[in-house]
């Protein structure tokens, strides 16, 4: 009952809705799984270009965010082995 498709003539409802996906993307990829699923759930749910963009977004967002916390907090980890 509470689940209803986002309205596309409302901005703000779909703005809403590709933000949310893209932040779960990026943590779902700072996490290192497996992304396969997530996209394909965004594809049947919004549109090729919104989706793609989304997915694009939370992809480099999230790989981003890994980097610079491994580059910043095990950098002296790995040169000591």
């Amino acid at each position: 009952e509470n689940l209803r498709p986002a309205d596309p003539t409302n901005v703000w409802n779909c703005a809403q809705a590709y933000g949310t996906y893209a932040a779960g993307m990026a943590f779902w990829e700072f996490l290192g799984l497996s992304t396969i699923p997530v996209e394909t759930a965004a594809g049947m749910v919004f549109d090729f270009w919104p989706g793609a963009l989304s997915s694009a977004t939370g992809k480099l967002v999230g790989a981003s965010l890994a980097f610079f916390i491994g580059r910043t907090y095990l950098q002296s980890y790995v040169q000591q082995s």
